[in-house]
């Protein structure tokens, strides 16, 4: 029943389009027959007069109200009304053996509908203590949905009447807008990819009204444009057209074209095209004869423009050829110029080469001569002026040899005192050791002596240790010795440097006197 509808308001929709538009453009037309489905929605929905009988919604209203009624009674009312009236086309039995079905022959096919659980399922209605529930929640989209329940309706209100309600208020909105449809068709109904299923396409077409919409269309003035589109896209069929405004160039466009062989064994209606205020309508016809010319009229011109263009390429090659010549022939003759005047200057070169080589000869001797006199004078003053380096060098390195044998022979004496001295030192060092060492042990022999006689022997304590105290003071003095030997040591340490620091000073003065 929506699509329904929403098919009436589809094709009203257009048809008043396009009466609208031939209206306003001025065009002559006949009115175009078209299936008007204004008796199915009558068959469902109105109410009952003295000419039809009620609807199907209206009676299963009025079935619901009935205390005793069921599905099969609903299904004989449908019968009975319907039977010998203008609709008993639309709304007929499903088969003739006695069913629970019923069908509807819509606009797009026949639908069979079974009225099991018809009345309950239009009287089913939301329990209050339900309602009154989502009333009661906090503002948003579920207590929104229940504010129009507040008041309870004075009669009551089943499912069909809420939806017929709704759809006419739909139907209503469509009506103040200007709608666009878009319809989707289905290319298989099995959900796969590249397969088109023509019958299933076929089926959807015309299920959509998309077939009964393009009869119409074809039916009038299919193919309309403006009058520069149309001078912009066909006046490339003509010859020539004058300088003017779109108007008349497209009324000598089209002048042309129906004088044209093509156009006038084409069998097309007449007339084949209407002038509009802005636009220019034209049969379908008509619009695939223009096609065909637009189509042998831009091959023709691109054969002219290729050929153009091929006299260009040639063209340009034979001026290619031609530049080529002329720079040849001048190449040629730059060649045998060229030749000649290298013959010339080789004379030329040949004789200054001649006048060359006798100059050369004379300005060589002379040169000669006198370079033998310059490296006799050159020998002569380089041999005194090194001479003169050679003594002063012999010099120096006498010089230089004499302090420097000095310097070693210091060194090396030096190092010999010291070495004598270090060995003398160490020889008494060890030999004061090797004495200590010797006492040593014979005080450890003693006193081991002594613990061993101590036992036997305590009167003789006090003399150990009185022999005791003796080794500690010549521990002393060893010590002592040991001091003085250092302070000895530091001496002749003084001395070396001192020693160092004079052959220092004679080294610097044999340099002094050596730049001297």
């Amino acid at each position: 029943f929506a699509n329904e509808k929403l098919q009436q308001h589809f094709n009203s929709h257009m048809f008043r389009l396009e009466q609208a538009m031939y209206s306003e453009e001025g065009i002559d037309w006949e009115h175009i027959e078209w299936e008007d489905n204004q008796p199915i929605i009558d068959a469902l929905e109105k109410k009952a007069s003295a000419s039809s009988p009620p609807g199907v919604f209206v009676l299963l209203d009025s079935e619901c109200l009935m205390p005793k009624a069921t599905d099969q009674s609903f299904l004989q009312t449908i019968f009975s009304s319907f039977q010998g009236t203008p609709n008993d086309k639309v709304v007929t039995k499903a088969k003739r053996v006695a069913t629970s079905e019923f069908a509807v022959t819509h606009y797009a096919a026949k639908v069979v509908y079974n009225v099991a659980g018809f009345l309950v399922k239009n009287m089913d209605r939301l329990d209050p203590d339900v309602v009154n529930l989502f009333q009661g929640l906090p503002e948003g989209v579920l207590s929104s949905f229940f504010e129009a329940a507040e008041a309870k309706p004075s009669k009551t209100v089943t499912v069909g009447s809420q939806f017929r309600g709704q759809l006419d208020e739909l139907v209503s909105d469509l009506q103040q807008t200007y709608p666009r449809y878009v319809r989707c068709i289905k290319p298989n109904g099995r959900k796969a990819v590249h397969d088109f299923d023509s019958q299933e396409v076929l089926r959807q077409l015309r299920c959509a009204g998309m077939l009964e919409a393009i009869r119409i269309r074809r039916a009038g003035y299919g193919a309309r444009r403006s009058f520069a589109e149309f001078v912009q896209r066909y006046g490339v069929i003509c010859s020539s057209l004058k300088a003017g405004d779109a108007v008349s160039q497209c009324k000598e466009a089209l002048e042309q074209i129906c004088e044209m062989p093509q156009i006038k064994e084409a069998s097309l209606p007449s007339p084949p095209y209407q002038m509009g205020k802005t636009k220019i309508f034209m049969k379908e016809q008509l619009q695939q004869a223009l096609e065909e010319l637009l189509t042998d009229a831009v091959a023709k011109r691109a054969v002219r423009v290729q050929s153009f263009w091929k006299m260009r390429q040639a063209r340009a090659r034979y001026m290619r050829q031609l530049v080529s010549a002329r720079q040849l022939q001048a190449i040629l003759r730059t060649c045998g110029a060229r030749t000649e005047f290298l013959a010339h200057v080789r004379k030329k070169r040949s004789a200054t080469a001649i006048q060359a080589c006798y100059r050369k000869v004379v300005r060589r001797r002379k040169y000669l001569h006198l370079r033998d006199a310059a490296l006799r004078l050159q020998k002569f003053v380089r041999k005194r002026a090194s001479h003169r380096v050679y003594m002063a060098r012999l010099k120096a390195a006498v010089a230089l040899q004499a302090q420097l044998r000095t310097f070693l022979w210091t060194r090396k004496t030096a190092a010999a005192l010291e070495a004598a001295r270090e060995a003398a030192r160490q020889a008494e060092v060890a030999y004061r050791l090797e004495v200590a060492e010797k006492k040593v042990e014979e005080q450890a022999a003693e006193i081991l002596r002594q613990q061993q006689e101590l036992e036997s022997a305590q009167t003789k304590l006090g003399e150990a240790s009185s022999e005791l105290e003796k080794v500690r003071s010549e521990s002393q003095l060893a010590a002592q010795a040991r001091d003085t030997e250092s302070q000895k040591r530091e001496e002749l340490e003084a001395q070396l440097q001192q020693v160092t620091a004079e052959a220092a000073a004679t080294q610097e003065a044999a340099e002094a006197r050596r730049k001297e």
